[in-house]
């Protein structure tokens, strides 16, 4: 006669009970039942596992045999079906965020760092790239916000913008500067000067228009641009190595301008007013987790964006 599974597991229940009644309430069935499977078994294997008696039922010698080996049993083939059973994944939440590459090196790393050790995990997607770029991400939905150096102007042109919100978290300044012992510092210079100089501007739009127009709206010569990168190490690179004049945001150098490194050069029509700002898409309805998260990239940012 062929022993069934259900057939040890409530031999097993029985005996940890040390009673039918006890062991049918926790296997949810019926004593009668119980019984009926326990006689089952006790054929089977031609020897009587328990005995009823005034007191209770106690398991019998033989019963005491067969009990760890049908533990056994049962253990090994539970092991046996976890080997094809499907692991639950523990579900995390991904938030996208897009981001200007100069917050790369000052402010983003710290706000970021303090996402980490929330106790709510959540796979934060990092995206780099220009202000119209990372538009056209926030309006696609690649991404759940964007955290960019944004003109001043821009907020304001609602019929180019009128589907996203920009949040100002701090006012910023794009600067022209150069290495201290570069030629420009070695005499008074005008706007006109300044043609005769190379120069590398982010590869950004708006920086380029800015910098073109502030010497076109003066009928002078615009000055060679001859690197437009998004990389905030090659811009700096090419300001303290190849001896370029560069545009920059002015908390991207603020450690070099008190050290030294760099000047400012004294000019004021290059000296562009920006805004560090958080861009979401008016439509949007965010869960409860990606809002968690946008709201402590803004704590942070607007705490210490430098």
């Amino acid at each position: 006669m062929a022993i069934e599974l259900r057939a040890l597991e409530h031999f097993v229940n029985v005996a940890e009970s040390s009673g039918f009644a006890a062991a049918a309430r926790k296997m949810r069935t019926s004593q009668p039942n119980l019984s009926r499977s326990i006689a089952q078994l006790e054929a089977a294997m031609g020897a009587k596992l328990f005995e009823r008696t005034t007191r209770g039922t106690a398991i019998t010698e033989e019963g005491r045999r067969l009990l760890p080996h049908a533990i056994s049993i049962i253990n090994e083939i539970a092991r046996a079906q976890s080997l094809f059973e499907t692991p639950q994944e523990e579900e995390i939440e991904q938030v996208g965020i897009g981001v200007s590459p100069s917050l790369l090196y000052r402010g983003l790393p710290a706000a970021l760092g303090a996402l980490t050790q929330h106790p709510d995990k959540r796979n934060i997607v990092i995206s780099t790239g220009t202000l119209e770029e990372l538009l056209e991400q926030v309006r696609k939905h690649a991404v759940h916000a964007a955290l960019c150096i944004v003109p001043d102007y821009m907020s304001g042109r609602r019929s180019d913008h009128a589907d996203v919100t920009f949040q100002e978290l701090a006012d910023e300044e794009m600067i022209p500067v150069a290495r201290s012992g570069h030629p420009v510092f070695a005499a008074e210079r005008s706007m006109a000067d300044l043609s005769d100089y190379d120069w590398v501007v982010p590869h950004q739009m708006s920086v380029s228009y800015r910098f073109e127009s502030a010497f076109f709206r003066r009928n002078l010569t615009v000055p060679a641009q001859r690197l437009n990168c998004s990389s905030m190490h090659l811009l700096m690179t090419a300001i303290l190595d190849w001896s370029l004049i560069g545009i920059v945001p002015r908390f991207l150098v603020e450690r070099e301008l008190a050290g030294g490194t760099l000047r400012v050069l004294d000019m004021p029509e290059l000296h562009f007013p920006y805004a560090l700002s958080m861009i979401t898409l008016k439509s949007a309805i965010p869960t409860e987790g990606v809002a968690a998260v946008l709201q402590s990239l803004r704590t942070h940012m607007q705490r210490d964006p430098t």
